[in-house]
Parts: structure tokens; sequence; C-alpha cells
């Protein structure tokens, strides 16, 4: 099925080439201490294989982790087509300075520290701009001292006044760093506000540029794009969105569909392969999402059909049995359409499901099925499962 039933009205991304490339870093490894779960080197490195497997580009780690360098090791043992980098915070000069050397040593693709920018961050730490400005550039003279990649940001970066923005982007590009990380840490901006950042770092250095976005105000993912047609390069995201720390952050599966499909961005990402990593990362972490959580969800491509009144009579109306409502095929992403029957479904929508479960009810008895099927959903307020109707179907079979 084409995509046609996309708004004649979308935009396409454009920034000079054909199509332009943004790349995801997944950032569930990093986030592991906030969650109830431990993850085993067996399990991270069974995930890992599995985010390299679905094209996404990058994951990282907190370099303190006792077990950052053992995971960086075993993946380039591998040869894992995905980068692993080092987190870190660049006002404690001792933890980054044994964040590079870790990285160094074990050969991580990368280190991302960060900083305090936001006015509320620096009052608390005890920092003024210009210091943190100064200790900034120490670390990326230092990570380029050691040969590293390195991504510097500032926490609050929407909270931060713009003439720092530009002056802390400025100073980054001039000092070598390789990536600007822009974080909205506390996901209160706007799509405009995230914009604005982005735009105005890009507008002072050619460096790429990374984007973080929460979702405190269920903006992550629309703030993502934002960052991407302003000119970010990178967008970090978490499978199912589900980052334990507060709301979460920009959901994998929805920013790489909304990139490919309707902004027309290459991702790398696989997208036929969303669906199973998001019941991976189900499995792995415990963390369950709403049955009805876009893309990936159990139900994200579920309808009900309804009849319609019409002259003095009850008829259905086949429209919503078309593929065409949904908006692309469940299968690009690895999910499945289904038919949800309850109090309104007739023995058209009763017979397909039979179908699909490979069941079998006579003419004669499908009035009676139909019934029952009715009946249930009403009584349950939920629709009926493919257990219930098999249940329902024996019952008038007999």
């Amino acid at each position: 099925m084409s995509d046609s039933q996309l708004s004649l009205y979308n935009t396409k991304i454009k920034r000079g080439e054909a199509r332009p490339r943004v790349r995801l870093r997944e950032i569930t490894l990093r986030q592991i201490g906030h969650m109830e779960a431990e993850l085993t080197m067996t399990e991270k490195m069974y995930l890992l294989r599995e985010l390299a497997e679905s094209g996404v580009a990058e994951t990282i780690v907190w370099g303190a982790d006792d077990d950052a360098d053992e995971l960086v090791r075993r993946k380039n043992d591998e040869g894992l087509p995905i980068g692993i980098g080092f987190y870190g915070k660049s006002f404690f000069r001792k933890e980054w300075l044994a964040t590079l050397e870790k990285a160094q040593k074990c050969g991580a693709d990368f280190v991302c520290l960060n900083g305090r920018g936001a006015e509320f961050a620096l009052e608390q730490s005890g920092w003024t701009q210009q210091e943190m400005l100064k200790a900034s550039n120490d670390a990326v003279a230092e990570a380029k001292d050691r040969d590293l990649t390195v991504s510097m940001g500032l926490y609050g970066f929407p909270q931060t006044v713009l003439g720092f923005v530009e002056e802390f982007g400025a100073a980054m590009g001039e000092a070598g760093a390789d990536r600007i990380y822009c974080p909205d840490s506390l996901g209160v901006a706007s799509p405009q506000a995230m914009a604005t950042v982005v735009a105005t770092l890009r507008s002072v250095t050619d460096v790429a540029i990374e984007a973080h976005c929460h979702n405190d105000f269920g903006l992550g993912v629309a703030n993502s794009i934002a960052c991407v047609e302003a000119g970010a390069d990178f967008v970090e995201v978490f499978i199912n969105g589900m980052d334990p720390e507060r709301c979460g952050i920009a959901a994998l599966d929805e920013v790489a569909t909304a990139l490919e499909k309707l902004y027309g961005v290459d991702t790398g990402i696989k997208l036929e392969r969303l669906t199973e990593l998001s019941r991976l990362h189900e499995r792995l972490t415990g963390m369950q999402m709403a049955p009805n959580k876009p893309i990936v969800g159990e139900r994200a491509f579920n309808y009900r059909v309804a009849p319609v009144q019409g002259h003095g009579e009850a008829r259905h109306d086949s429209f919503y049995g078309s593929p065409r409502v949904t908006p692309f095929d469940p299968a690009d992403v690895g999910n499945s359409r289904h038919f949800m029957l309850g109090k309104y479904s007739g023995p058209n929508e009763v017979r397909k499901r039979l179908d699909d479960f490979g069941l079998d009810v006579s003419d004669e008895r499908m009035d009676r099925l139909v019934e029952l099927v009715r009946l249930h959903g009403a009584r349950t307020r939920m629709s009926v499962s493919a257990e219930e109707l098999a249940h329902l179907a024996a019952v008038v079979s007999k």
C-alpha cells in the first residue's frame, strides 16, 4: 500500500541534497540507573545487536559505569555497526578526565559532556557563564588531545539566554568540538523555542548538532522534528519513549516514522523492525507502553466498524473496512491491523475475525454469534478478544 493517504500539505525537509540524513541515538543503556530493571551484560549485548540490526546509529552509557569499557570492547570485538559513546558532566573535572581516559583506552566512539547553561542551574551550582565556558573549552581540548570525538552541551539550553547560546556555540566550534549537544532537559520548550535554539547554534557554527527532547508537555517528538527542521543532525530517542525519568523523551518509533514518511528524511532506521524492537524493550525493562501508543501499540491500527443510521434502517458502512483508512500500511513498521468486535459489530466483521483466527461457524448460527458478541462487548465495555470470540463460537456451535 502506498502512502497516498498522507496529507497533501506535508512539506519535506530540504538541506540542499536530494534527501537529508539525520541519525538517531537510542539511550536506554544510559538510563538504566533510573529503572527498576537491571540488565546483565548478556542482555545489554543482545539489545545492542537489535539496535544495530534496526539501523540505530549510536547508543550511549555513563562513562562512570563499571562495565562501560567492557561493553565497548565486546561491541568492537563483534564488529557491531553501532557507535557507543560515554556520557559525563563537564563541570566535574575529575569525573570527565576519568571518562576521557576510559574512552581512549577501550575505544569508545565518542564522548558527550554536558554543562549547565540556564541561569537558575548556574546559580544553583555556584558557577558563572564564563567559568562554565572555560570548563567546556578545557574538556574539549583534552578530548582532542586524546584524539576523541567529543560532543559538548549545556543543561537547559532552551532556558539559556541567546547571547550565551551564540557565545557557547561559536566557542565550541573554535575549540574543535565535533558536535554540540542541545538538550531540552526539563521538557519545557515549544517546537518554536527548540527551533530558535538550534537555528541560533547553526548560525554560529558548522559542527553537528544533537537534540535531546523530553516529553513533559507531550511535545518530545514535535520538538525533535523542529530541531531537525532547524538544522540538527542527531536526535536522541528512547524505544517507546519510555525513558523512566519523568515523562520520558521522544520515542524512537515515532521520530523515525514521522521523519521518514512525513518529512522525507533518511534516518537509517529499518522501520519494519520497530514493533519487534518495542516488544523486546518491554520484556527487557518491564516498562509497559499504552496499548494505543502510536506506531507500535497493539491497538495503533485497530478499527471498530459501526453501523450508520440511514433511511430508517441500520446499515454497515464498508469505508472503515478499507486498508486506505490507516495512516499507512501497518506492515511498514512491523505492526498489524485489527478489527475490534463489540456492541456494533455485524456478521461481516464477525465472519472476518473468524476467518482471521481459522474458526468456522455455520450461516444459520451466525445471527446468534453476532448477538453474543454484541452483548459481551456492551457488558464488558471492551473489544472481544480472539480467545473470547473462540469461546462464543464454540458455545453457539454446540
